[in-house]
């Protein structure tokens, strides 16, 4: 998938463009009804897949 400006995600999910929220995209790519987008997708993190929402738990630490 790749991060538009605005924060959308757009991918081919095989079937076709898919594009929307994290939550959305999620869903469409593993054909389901529904996805919790800050677990599903990751990110590698020195060498370890992590899950995006480490990024989310940074950013309110930061602001806190």
């Amino acid at each position: 998938a790749r991060v538009r400006a605005d924060g959308s995600l757009v991918t081919d999910g095989g079937t076709g463009a898919v594009e929307g929220s994290i939550h959305k995209v999620g869903a469409a790519v593993q054909g389901a009804q529904a996805c919790n987008g800050w677990t599903f997708w990751h990110l590698d993190v020195e060498g370890k897949m992590m899950p995006i929402d480490i990024l989310r738990q940074q950013l309110r630490a930061e602001l806190h």
